[in-house]
């Protein structure tokens, strides 16, 4: 079964902020890989806020929590498919993104902006094991590592747990109540 998740890291400085441009709340309850919403201090003096639904890190998302909080960094996987990506955002503007999406071919790898240059030295090794294991033709996309394993060096922070570190202690978080139909039609009167 394949991950289908988004997350966004902010300084953990930044995590009031991050969470009051969303509009979450801590509830304090563990939370795994099934919460809709989850948060948790990374080590590396980050803090993450994922979600299984792939499409919440949305670039106006992204954007209005920058605003608020700074640096935003932000990567979404959908394993059903192999796609991959990672952004930041700094006081609201994004300035760069990495995205793979291998039905372009195995071999894409897209972004804009100014990327870190370890994003050349995790591509390049990663396209030659790509290379080695037959390329177009090989069992596993391993370009599909390459904005993840870039999120990893820059934040400390892997979906699927899978660089060996110990995953931290994730919480959920309550998103914001939209008021019911009739709230909103009174609203409307």
């Amino acid at each position: 079964m394949g991950l289908s998740h988004s997350w966004m890291a902010v300084k953990a400085s930044s995590r009031t902020a991050a969470l009051e441009a969303l509009g979450f709340l801590e509830t304090g309850d563990e939370a795994d890989l099934s919460a809709l919403f989850a948060g948790a201090e990374l080590a590396t003096g980050w803090y993450v806020i994922r979600s299984r639904d792939v499409e919440f890190a949305t670039p106006k998302r992204l954007s209005q929590v920058s605003a608020a909080s700074g640096v935003v960094l932000a990567g979404q996987v959908e394993e059903h498919v192999m796609v991959s990506s990672l952004r930041r955002f700094d006081d609201g503007d994004e300035t760069w993104w990495v995205i793979h999406e291998p039905e372009k071919g195995i071999f894409d790898l897209s972004f804009g902006g100014a990327p870190p240059k370890l994003l050349s030295e995790i591509r390049e090794r990663l396209v030659a094991v790509q290379q080695s294991e037959g390329g177009e033709e090989a069992n596993v996309d391993f370009i599909f590592e390459v904005p993840v394993q870039l999120g990893v060096a820059l934040c400390g922070y892997r979906v699927d747990g899978g660089d060996g570190s110990e995953e931290p202690e994730f919480t959920e978080l309550q998103p914001p109540r939209r008021p019911s139909l009739l709230a909103r039609l009174f609203a409307r009167a």
